[in-house]
């Protein structure tokens, strides 16, 4: 996911137009590509929404932390989070609203399909929900 961040924001000037694509690519699924030994993207994504947070909330965290285990998901935060400094160089918690961005991706989109009474997607919405609440949250953070 960072490299696809990196690429998309490679040749982007506009700051603001920065966020909203990696808004986009938390939030919508990544294309399949013709790879002979390519994976299912689509599956994969699923499995990171339903799967990932089990990851690391975990008694073992730190120790499995050690191994650095968790640096690529750290690196995309950190990118996300240069991004929004990039933004708005004095917002004061760039790193922990990365993270809050790409949990609540997947939180909303678990909730859209299994626990619908805790997001207020709609059948009608839901392929822009998660894009556009995110949208709208982080705006109005960043003001």
């Amino acid at each position: 996911m960072e490299f696809l961040v990196m690429l998309k924001l490679q040749n982007v000037a506009d700051k603001k137009e920065k966020l909203k694509l990696i808004i986009e690519l938390l939030t919508h699924e990544l294309p399949e590509s013709s790879g002979k030994f390519d994976y299912n993207k689509k599956f994969l994504n699923q499995i990171v929404i339903t799967e990932g947070s089990k990851v690391y909330l975990v008694k073992d965290v730190s120790e499995i932390n050690k191994g650095e285990v968790f640096k690529p998901y750290k690196d995309l935060c950190a990118t996300i989070a240069g991004v929004i400094s990039e933004y708005n160089p004095a917002y004061k918690y760039p790193r922990s609203l990365s993270t809050t961005l790409i949990e609540t991706s997947h939180s909303q989109q678990y909730f859209s399909a299994y626990l619908p009474k805790l997001t207020d997607a709609s059948p009608a919405n839901l392929p822009e929900f998660t894009s556009q609440f995110l949208e709208d949250l982080l705006f109005k953070v960043l003001k």
